[in-house]
């Protein structure tokens, strides 16, 4: 037992390392050189990862009905890497969360497996109190519904299962919020969660999670298309995020940037989500139609759950003072990361 916790100490200790989590970058189509296995990465290494804007692909969209308001060529939001440590460290510099909106997406490769590490993340490491934490790749089936309800504290839990072995997504919705659940969709190609948060004095907000599979792409372009329309037409801010599937840095993926661009969102994740060896994808995001809006977004390092990095948004919302949102704001502006 003395063991045991003594092993949980250390552990606990080398969470607050700035990159605890991290197992190792490898060189990576010319983009780390002379990085080994031994060596760390830094924000240098990091940024010089291709960015989503560099490809400029909204300005392929040359139809002249689509965003006839909105010139979104030249919205960009640029996105930065966080070590857990250097995110937590954000709290030095604290403010109240009135005027803000935040989001959490973590790919988490079997919540039953991994939960006690994402609640470690969030709770522990990071420290901030996400009025929205969207969950991909759960494994939670139907069977597992009636009997796995996973709890952290200050949130309550929707979920949509997966039948397969991969898949699902969840919902941590924050408690102090109003809500309901507006559609829940479990197909073998995507898993989709939408609710929608209730306020008395501004808009509500619409909020999706989807986990998209590799079979089936045109069900899934078919389900996102319509269901961009259909949500949208409420005119509401609708925030949606996940696992999509679909690599944002390649041209090949037009068409899925022109459904979002055609209904005015943009993603707030512009740098890869996933690298290995052999890639670097931008495959998970945050998408947004709040466009006006000052947003903060990034990726955070994070290994001992998946081998996809965590994203955040942070959104001014610009409350009114009887509906402020709980917890507290890390300033951003003046943060080094990595």
């Amino acid at each position: 037992m003395k063991d045991d916790e003594y092993r949980k100490t250390i552990r606990s200790l080398f969470r607050e390392l700035p990159y605890f989590g991290v197992n190792h970058f490898v060189p990576l189509h010319g983009q780390f050189n002379n990085l080994n296995t031994t060596s760390l990465p830094t924000k240098k290494y990091l940024e010089k990862l291709s960015s989503f804007h560099d490809l400029d692909l909204f300005s392929l969209n040359t139809a002249s009905n689509i965003n006839p308001d909105q010139n979104l060529v030249d919205i960009k939001i640029h996105s930065r890497y966080f070590s857990p440590h250097s995110f937590y460290a954000m709290k030095n510099s604290s403010h109240d969360t009135n005027d803000l909106f935040s989001l959490f997406h973590a790919n988490v490769r079997s919540l039953k497996r991994n939960f006690e590490n994402l609640q470690t993340h969030l709770l522990n490491e990071l420290g901030y109190p996400f009025n929205i934490i969207g969950i991909t790749e759960t494994r939670i089936t139907e069977n597992d519904q009636s009997d796995y309800h996973p709890s952290i504290l200050g949130y309550s839990f929707e979920s949509a299962p997966t039948p397969l072995a991969a898949g699902g997504v969840g919902m941590f919705i924050d408690e102090n919020v109003k809500y309901r659940v507006i559609e829940k969709i479990s197909s073998r190609a995507f898993q989709a969660l939408w609710v929608e948060l209730q306020f008395e004095m501004k808009s509500n907000i619409i909020c999706g999670v989807i986990c998209r599979q590799h079979n089936f792409p045109e069900s899934f372009h078919t389900y996102f298309d319509e269901t961009l329309e259909k949500f949208s037409t409420s005119g509401k801010p609708i925030y949606v995020m996940g696992d999509f599937d679909i690599n944002l840095l390649n041209a090949e993926t037009c068409n899925f940037l022109l459904s979002f661009q055609s209904y005015s969102f943009i993603p707030t994740i512009d740098k890869p989500t996933r690298v290995n060896s052999n890639s670097a994808t931008l495959i998970d995001n945050i998408f947004v139609n709040q466009i006006g809006r000052e947003i903060t977004s990034g990726n955070i390092i994070i290994s001992d759950i998946s081998d996809h990095y965590s994203q955040f948004c942070i959104i001014k919302s610009e409350c009114p003072e009887n509906q402020k949102l709980s917890g507290k704001f890390q300033n951003f502006k003046n943060a080094q990361t990595l």
